[in-house]
């Protein structure tokens, strides 16, 4: 039985709000993981504006999924079409935003990097908060926007 082709959103808003007081939180990194039905998945990383969202546009998602495929071919396959509709996102620990920084560093005089991205990332503040994850489904409405919020919990201050 073939799974029907996913039809991701012309826009997928990724809102970003603290848990306690329910206020958009800016400069955060987030991931995005969508699943092919064979090899790894693919990541594609945002950081929120000061509106407190990240986006995620169909047009740079697709073009983030054909450079992974075209810079590591053994590592991918399969196009955004082929993934499934369950995505997860993760706000990323400081850490982790941290070594995504530094991979790109390398990376970048060999391989296509979003330099915009890049200063976005040396700008995010995650170390602020508590890494969270949640599983949901891609179900773009019409026109094609999907909204999604992900909470998150700031770290209490050192004492």
């Amino acid at each position: 039985m073939t799974r029907p082709r996913l039809r991701f959103p012309e826009h997928l808003q990724v809102i970003v709000a603290d848990l306690n007081s329910g206020e958009r939180v800016a400069s955060m990194a987030v991931m995005l993981t969508v699943h092919p039905p064979a090899k790894n998945p693919y990541r594609i990383l945002a950081v929120t504006g000061n509106d407190g969202v990240a986006l995620f546009s169909r047009d740079r998602v697709e073009q983030t999924i054909e450079r992974s495929r075209r810079n590591f071919l053994m590592d991918y396959e399969g196009k955004i079409g082929d993934c499934s509709r369950e995505a997860d996102l993760e706000v990323l620990s400081g850490n982790e935003v941290e070594r995504a920084i530094g991979a790109m560093e390398k990376f970048k005089r060999h391989f296509e990097v979003d330099l915009d991205l890049l200063e976005s990332l040396k700008s995010a503040r995650n170390a602020e908060i508590v890494p969270t994850a949640q599983r949901f489904m891609i179900d773009p409405p019409p026109p094609g926007t999907q909204e999604v919020t992900i909470q998150v919990s700031r770290r209490r201050e050192s004492m």
